[in-house]
Order: structure tokens, then sequence, then C-alpha cells
């Protein structure tokens, strides 16, 4: 045999090895892909719904009840702070048909003191990464905030979020009470700290200008 001859019989051999390779490659890649795609049905075919999972602090205090009635599908939720006082309270009043409109929950929320900071009804899309331990970002009902004496210093009305209804701000010379419509201030009345009578009124246009 030439040696010409021999190296294209060598050529084809390597050919015909690489072919057989990557077909091995492709196939091995296809039922990787085929395992990537199954394990979650898998896993979720397995799984029994309604699920109740904690979480706890390394002292061993609970930090997190959740019901779940499906994958990532938060009925009811309880979290708390380290000291074991209540955080924040999820319950589902409402579950929407439509896979993109919200689901309606009751909401309340504490901070570590036990004050009552938020109370009303939040609004969760199903589509969102739900975090049942984190505050509410559409809110309608009430905030409050507290000073480190347990004092109440502001209070405020909102709905879906925003301020709409009557902000008052307790203060050591005044009250100060802030009438808003969907974020805009319209009013705004300052009382005697003593008397609460109302001394002076600010009316505002839609422009944020007094009248």
């Amino acid at each position: 045999m030439t040696t010409k001859k021999m190296m294209k019989t060598l050529k084809r051999k390597i050919n015909l090895s690489q072919a057989r390779v990557n077909q091995k490659s492709l196939f091995t890649l296809f039922k990787l892909s085929a395992l990537y795609f199954l394990f979650p049905t898998l896993v979720l075919a397995e799984q029994k719904y309604p699920e109740i999972r904690t979480k706890k602090f390394q002292s061993g205090k609970t930090q997190e009840i959740t019901k779940l009635v499906a994958y990532n599908d938060v009925e009811e939720s309880e979290s708390f702070f380290a000291n074991g006082k209540k955080k924040l309270t999820y319950k589902r009043t409402a579950k929407s048909k439509d896979p993109y409109e919200p689901d309606l929950y009751s909401f309340s929320e504490w901070d570590d003191a036990g004050n009552l900071v938020a109370q009303g009804t939040c609004l969760v899309s199903p589509i969102q990464n739900f975090s049942p331990t984190e505050s509410c970002w559409t809110l309608t009902g009430i905030k409050k905030y507290w000073d480190e004496d347990g004092k109440i210093r502001e209070e405020h009305n909102e709905t879906k979020g925003k301020l709409d209804g009557v902000s008052t701000y307790w203060e050591p010379s005044r009250i100060l009470k802030v009438t808003y419509k969907l974020g805009l201030k319209t009013k705004e009345e300052t009382l005697d700290p003593k008397t609460e009578k109302v001394v002076k009124t600010v009316e505002f246009l839609e422009d944020g200008s007094r009248k």
C-alpha cells in the first residue's frame, strides 16, 4: 500500500471515529435535556398538597410557617422575629381565576416590639415570586409608625400602596392631618395638640400648588 493510500485510509478511520463520538455526544445531550425538563414534573407529581413548610432560626424558634396548596401557591403564612413576636401574616381571601390577575390576601404586620404597623388587604400576582416574609407594597389599609417609647407618630391610609385618605402626624407642637387622593395631596390641616381643634387649613390643586 502506497503512502498516499495509507493516509486516505487513516483519514477515513478518523472521520468515522469522530462521527461515532458526535452521535454518542448528541444522544447523551438529548438524554440530559430530557431529564432536565422532566425532573421538575416528576418532583411535582410526587409532591402532595396541601403542604406546611416551617423554617426556624438557629436558636430553634420558629421563623416562618407557610401553607402551600400547589407549587409556589401560598394559601397562608405567618412569620416571626427572632424574639418570638409575630412579624407578618398573609391569608388568602380570594383566588383569581385569571393567571394574570392578582389574588387577594388579608395582611397584618408588626414591629419587633409588638406594635401593629400595617393592616388591610394585599394584592399578590400569581405569576409573581411571592415571598410572604416581605411587607406588602400593594396594601389597601392602614400603616402606622411608632417611636422607641411605643408612642404612635404617624398613621396613613393607603389604596394599593398609594397614600389615599387622611394621614396623621403627631408632632410636639402640633398635629398635622394631610388628605391625599391616590398619592396627590389635596388638603392640609394643622390642629392644636391639646384641644385637637383645627387652627389652620390649606387646600391644594391637582398640580400640588396651593389654592
